[in-house]
């Protein structure tokens, strides 16, 4: 059974910055960092936050920085956001800006029950 619960429109953006903060950090704090502080600056953001806002172009951004290796994060982004969820992540092959619109929706959805 799935954990989502309602939550307004900052608490979903947490959700998603600290999923995107923890699969970065493997690649060590201060390249996290500057991917991040990067991106901000690149798209005019205020806040990392923000960045869940703009899946598709921090997809762009990691596909300009890794190639192919992007495709790794972004997988590893969507599994640990699903998997905080309780949601099972075997078969889940989908883009970040897929996983947070199908998240977006299914909050929405708990809000209506």
């Amino acid at each position: 059974m799935s954990k989502l619960i309602t939550v307004d429109k900052q608490a979903f953006e947490k959700f998603v910055i600290e999923s995107v903060e923890k699969t970065l950090s493997a690649l060590g704090e201060g390249t996290k960092d500057a991917i991040l502080m990067n991106f901000m600056n690149k798209y005019h953001l205020a806040s990392r936050e923000e960045l869940a806002d703009h899946p598709r172009e921090f997809e762009n951004f990691l596909w300009g920085i890794f190639d192919n290796g992007a495709n790794i994060i972004i997988r590893t982004i969507v599994i640990d956001m699903f998997e905080k969820l309780g949601i099972l992540t075997m078969k889940i092959d989908t883009d970040l800006a897929t996983a947070i619109q199908t998240l977006k929706k299914m909050a929405h959805k708990s809000r209506e029950l």
